[in-house]
């Protein structure tokens, strides 16, 4: 369900020390998370993902917004996870700004 990537992603950028309770915690509200893929409705309030999801259009983004970070899905597998910024400015290129 997970890249060793996308753990080294969470040990670089967030506090959290179990990975594994994370992800569990994260699979739990699945339902309730929103995920955004190429055809979302509502991909416009997200435009830091926005252009990640035109380039890659089978990429799902769950939007973990209890800890202000999104998470990339590819292949059923989480990849990488990156911070939600507030006041992100789309008129920059959307791939000049992304945390990979």
């Amino acid at each position: 369900m997970v890249t060793q990537h996308f753990k080294d992603r969470v040990k670089q950028r967030t506090k959290i020390k179990n990975i594994d309770s994370f992800i569990d915690e994260v699979l739990s509200v699945r339902d309730e998370v929103e995920k955004l893929n190429i055809f979302s409705s509502n991909l416009s309030k997200h435009p830091q993902v926005k252009y990640k999801i035109w380039k890659n259009p089978n990429q799902r983004v769950w939007v973990i917004d209890w800890l202000g970070f999104y998470i990339i899905e590819q292949n059923q597998k989480f990849i990488t996870m990156f911070p939600i910024q507030k006041n992100y400015d789309d008129r920059i290129s959307g791939e000049n700004r992304l945390l990979y």
